[in-house]
């Protein structure tokens, strides 16, 4: 008898301790007279609700409903956009402000393709620079070698192209980024009857022109300029003043100060073409120094300021090519260049590059190509043969079938 007391006093221990565990796992939010509605899994959370749930309403018409306001991740570091996290909203804080993005998946279809667009620019022309809004999801054109003022627009979902606004003078050899910080895009330099210092601004959204006070340390044409993501500054690599150029220049949308950096480019070049890289690492490719023509790639980190030539080498020398963040996560799309009509890649994780499967239609240089944040595919404009200059514009995607996420700027 005793020992079946024991036994009893045990298992009703054994069921009290079980119950509290129970009990402390559920965090109990709904009608007493019901079963809890939320249940506890680890540092998690979840609703066991079949219907919709309300905050500020009781009468919630989707799966969560608020009336009021919702706050979104003020101090959370953003995460790289994955598989895992697609779909998720983000609000990315900025020095002037902040910006809501998602993490958006885009499913290729599979096959490497080049498509000339139906889509033509108004006459054939070079040595103009193309750069994707981000702010709008389409892609602005500035300048050229036909001597017009103009800056054209592509629209690369409707594959149309619209003239805007003027710029404050033709001229070619320029270089434009966009501004990480304030999305407005930035050129810098070029050359009409002589070069020039100047430096001016394009809000593509109001379609308005500002001449900016800084202008370039010297009258410079035939750089080229990057905008970092982590020091929200933009870089201009060499060009030439009459001379070429071995500098890094420095600019500052907010302050508008400019200045020259310690690091140098390994002989004076023009006509290099230079991309940030996912890692926020700066990446030159090619040009024409005082010996001939580059097969460099060299490697610039705006927060060290240190500049180093990387192992991999273009396939040959080469200048007048325009280079891109490319579609496949970590590496940049290069494309034509003097005589060449390859389109290469290069993975700067393992240093290695790969020629594409696909050529464009004819050798180019003095091309401009922009990736587009529309769709995430690299379109190219016009650009020079050894005969003429082309009108053309082509869309490129390597097509692997897999799904690619990148955060998308919503508003």
């Amino acid at each position: 008898m005793k020992k079946t007391k024991v036994y009893l006093s045990i298992l009703a221990i054994v069921l009290i301790l079980s119950f509290i565990a129970i009990v402390s796992s559920q965090e109990i939010t709904s009608d007493p007279q019901s079963m809890p509605l939320w249940l506890k899994r680890g540092m998690n959370i979840f609703n066991l609700n079949k219907g919709n749930v309300g905050i500020g309403t009781q009468e919630p018409a989707q799966k969560l409903e608020v009336n009021g306001g919702i706050r979104i991740n003020p101090e959370e570091i953003r995460p790289e956009c994955a598989e895992k996290i697609s779909g998720t909203l983000w609000v990315n804080e900025q020095e002037l402000g902040n910006s809501l993005e998602f993490c958006k998946k885009l499913t290729e279809r599979e096959g490497e393709q080049l498509i000339i667009k139906s889509s033509r620019l108004p006459n054939r022309d070079y040595s103009f620079s193309c750069v994707d809004s981000s702010a709008t999801n389409k892609i602005y054109c500035f300048g050229g070698a036909d001597g017009r003022q103009r800056i054209l627009e592509y629209n690369p979902t409707e594959d149309i192209v619209i003239q805007r606004t003027l710029i404050p003078s033709a001229i070619e050899g320029l270089s434009c980024t966009e501004s990480s910080i304030n999305n407005k895009i930035y050129c810098f330099g070029g050359y009409r009857n002589g070069y020039t210092n100047q430096i001016f601004s394009y809000d593509a959204e109001t379609d308005s022109i500002s001449i900016e006070p800084a202008v370039l340390p010297q009258a410079a044409g035939y750089l080229s300029c990057v905008s970092s993501s982590t020091t929200n500054k933009i870089y201009c690599f060499g060009g030439n003043d009459g001379n070429r150029l071995n500098q890094i220049i420095e600019y500052n949308p907010l302050s508008n100060d400019i200045s020259i950096k310690n690091a140098m480019l390994p002989s004076p070049r023009n006509s290099l073409s230079c991309a940030e890289g996912e890692n926020n690492k700066i990446y030159c490719f090619g040009g024409g120094d005082n010996n001939g023509y580059l097969d460099e790639i060299m490697e610039y980190d705006p927060e060290t300021d240190y500049m180093i030539g990387k192992s991999a080498r273009l396939p040959s020398p080469r200048y007048g090519l325009s280079c891109v963040k490319g579609e496949i996560p970590n590496t940049i799309q290069c494309f034509g260049g003097y005589l060449v009509d390859q389109i290469i890649e290069y993975n700067y994780i393992t240093d290695s590059l790969t020629l594409r499967s696909v050529n464009l239609p004819t050798p180019l240089y003095y091309l401009s190509c922009a990736s587009s944040s529309a769709n995430y595919r690299s379109y190219c404009f016009g650009g020079l043969d050894e005969s003429s200059s082309s009108d053309r514009i082509t869309e490129y995607f390597i097509g692997t079938g897999s799904s690619i996420y990148r955060w998308t700027k919503v508003a």
